[in-house]
């Protein structure tokens, strides 16, 4: 579908009647979208309501059409700030496409505190000698404060190499362990933080568990430091634990299509990637103190989530002399705020996230 068409927008809205969210978006926001995401490739509708933008390489970019109206709804209140068109040029990377969403939710957010007085995009500061440009400086009641926003990356290269290493290393020793009995499954789980050895500790895992199939004493947990193997049946669901990658090795069978919520695995690895993202936490905050001027209130916003674990690292970070023009640091997490550790001594406080309640019968 062709969404620079008039004819075929109002055929859109039409077919989307019996849909009244999304039909919603479309009579609030679709005008506005076309207007403000000018570039070909936002034009092209494709079936699921997806969009494909084309990147380097000849790679592809996959966005949802109703986030995009979301983000239009965002963008509209937006457009009145100074420095708006720089914030609409990150939509024509393909590469900062993600990036500049996050940027767009962070700065609604900040433009609907009951301190906010106006935002200003992209604006320029001296950082080291050199011309920087936060994300924007939020002028509030409370004090000017520059903005920098930063995403985690979630295809953290090295998080995926140490997986599939571990995942080679225990396919290895389950194919030099075996035979094993069709109807098991064994589940290796590397908690964090996992040390050195933890290579050899998944062979000797793997070995023990083929010496209790022997000894006909299957189904338990063998456990060795964070490290953990249940030997469990097929049939019995997978692991299930938050903050971890998962691999799954499977036998297909011809003719028989494996659902998509199947558990027929032989073997799988789960493994923690909390150490890898406490790491890139705070490379990401680092990174972003570095396009702040040092002598001006700052804010960080990262998009990781808002693990317990992230808000200690926090506390121990914004104390220490090189954050001094480091005020507030705000964890979030598809969109939404988690978690947030505010510097002391300067006059900057909670009532940053109070939110602006508009007057009866405002907007």
């Amino acid at each position: 579908m062709n969404l620079s068409n008039p004819e075929e927008r109002r055929q859109l809205i039409e077919l989307m009647r019996d849909n009244p969210p999304i039909h919603a978006l479309l009579v609030n926001h679709l005008e506005d979208y076309v207007r403000l995401f000018k570039w070909p490739d936002f034009h092209t509708l494709y079936q699921g309501g997806m969009l494909s933008i084309q990147g380097p390489n000849k790679g592809q970019f996959a966005f949802h059409f109703e986030s995009l109206l979301e983000i239009t709804g965002l963008l509209t209140r937006l457009e009145q700030f100074p420095g708006f068109q720089s914030l609409m040029e990150g939509f024509r990377n393909p590469t900062q496409i993600s990036a500049t969403l996050f940027e767009v939710q962070v700065a609604a957010w900040c433009a609907a505190r009951r301190v906010r007085q106006s935002i200003e995009f992209s604006p320029e500061v001296q950082v080291g000698g050199r011309i920087k440009r936060p994300e924007f400086l939020w002028h509030t009641s409370l004090g000017d404060i520059y903005c920098e926003c930063k995403q985690e990356n979630s295809v953290d290269n090295k998080a995926s190499r140490r997986i599939m290493k571990l995942f080679e290393i225990l396919g290895k020793a389950y194919k030099d362990s075996g035979p094993w009995d069709e109807t098991n499954r064994l589940d290796m789980i590397v908690g964090h933080p996992a040390r050195d050895g933890t290579n050899q500790i998944i062979t000797r895992l793997v070995q023990e568990a083929a010496s209790r199939q022997r000894a006909n004493a299957w189904q338990g947990d063998i456990v060795d430091g964070v490290v953990t193997l249940k030997m469990s049946k097929r049939t019995d669901s997978l692991p299930n634990i938050a903050g971890c990658l998962q691999i799954h090795h499977k036998e297909l069978k011809a003719g028989h299509p494996e659902p998509a919520l199947s558990t027929n695995a032989i073997f799988t690895l789960t493994m923690s990637v909390m150490g890898h993202r406490l790491k890139q936490l705070v490379e990401l905050i680092r990174d972003a103190r570095t396009q702040l001027p040092p002598d001006k209130q700052g804010a960080i916003f990262i998009d990781i989530g808002g693990s317990q674990v992230y808000v200690d690292k926090l506390n121990e970070l914004i104390i220490q002399p090189e954050y001094a023009n480091i005020a507030w640091i705000s964890l979030w997490e598809r969109g939404q705020p988690l978690k947030g550790v505010i510097r002391g001594g300067q006059p900057l406080d909670a009532r940053l996230a109070e939110v602006l309640v508009p007057a009866e019968g405002g907007p």
